[in-house]
């Protein structure tokens, strides 16, 4: 443990990048997080897999999935970071679950939301949004 606050006394600008991104990433959620709620489909948890969308042309689908998924992985590692670090580090976890594309993704999701307490609080929000309720899973 004192290694690490030696490193740390010796790079205070790793610091302030790490504040900083503490700070960024806590805004992100909190803005981010509601917005993907209300945006869900209203059959999220009981339905299957969305058909991916083909409407965009080739390069542009691979670099917005390429920019998505760094995003989401560097949100997930900054949602670790924060679990020590002052931010929202579960929020942050999850919206980068979110944004990337791994395997049992949905599944994560669908446990996560389908706990009551969290079910009864997103559909609250949804029903301010003037969307309808998720179905229950």
């Amino acid at each position: 443990m004192t290694q690490i606050f030696q490193f740390l006394q010796q790079h205070p600008e790793l610091i302030a990048w790490l504040g900083g991104l503490s700070v960024l990433t806590f805004f992100g959620t909190i803005a981010g997080v509601p917005v993907f709620l209300i945006a869900l489909p209203r059959d999220y948890l009981t339905g299957t897999a969305p058909p991916r969308s083909t409407a965009w042309p080739l390069p542009l689908r691979w670099a917005y999935r390429i920019v998505k998924n760094v995003l989401g992985g560097l949100m997930f590692v900054a949602g670790l970071a924060m679990l020590v670090l002052p931010g929202q580090g579960l929020l942050t976890i999850f919206a980068g679950l979110v944004l990337g594309d791994i395997p049992g993704k949905r599944r994560i999701i669908r446990g996560i939301l389908g706990r009551k307490k969290v079910f009864e609080r997103v559909n609250r929000l949804r029903v301010k949004a003037r969307k309808p309720p998720l179905d229950p899973p």
